[in-house]
């Protein structure tokens, strides 16, 4: 394994580790600096931004399904903004993805179901994060 393969994989457990340990509100807020508020919105299913606030501030949670989505996203999220940056992030969040059946990983955390298209998302941004 490359040095530079080394640091990814460090990387991403550090992401993991980061996104599944902190509470829902850290998740939600730190999302929210990361993608916009409207982005984060957007994958977790809701239809508008005061829900994100309320759930970064601790007023109420998020289903937890939804939860388990917004884990993921910061998951995906931490992996290319630590590799590249915020905007960076923002832009393959929103982006096209080949590997997830040309939708965005944004829309295919937004619809997901199951673990396998959750870790689809998780496998596409490290797959970024080392091109």
């Amino acid at each position: 394994m490359s040095a530079v393969e080394e640091a990814l994989q460090r990387s991403a457990v550090a992401a993991h580790k980061r996104a599944h340990a902190q509470p829902i509100t850290g998740v939600v807020a730190e999302l929210r600096e990361l993608l916009t508020p409207k982005l984060v919105a957007s994958i977790a299913g809701v239809g508008e931004t005061r829900a994100t606030r309320q759930w970064a501030e601790g007023q109420r949670a998020p289903h937890q399904e939804t939860q388990t989505r917004l884990r993921t996203a910061l998951q995906a999220t931490l992996v290319i903004s630590d590799a590249y940056d915020a905007r960076t992030a923002q832009a393959w969040m929103q982006g096209i993805d080949p590997a997830l059946g040309d939708r965005s990983p944004a829309t295919v955390l937004r619809d997901s179901v199951d673990d396998a298209d959750r870790q689809a998302v998780v496998v596409s941004a490290q797959r970024f994060a080392i091109q």
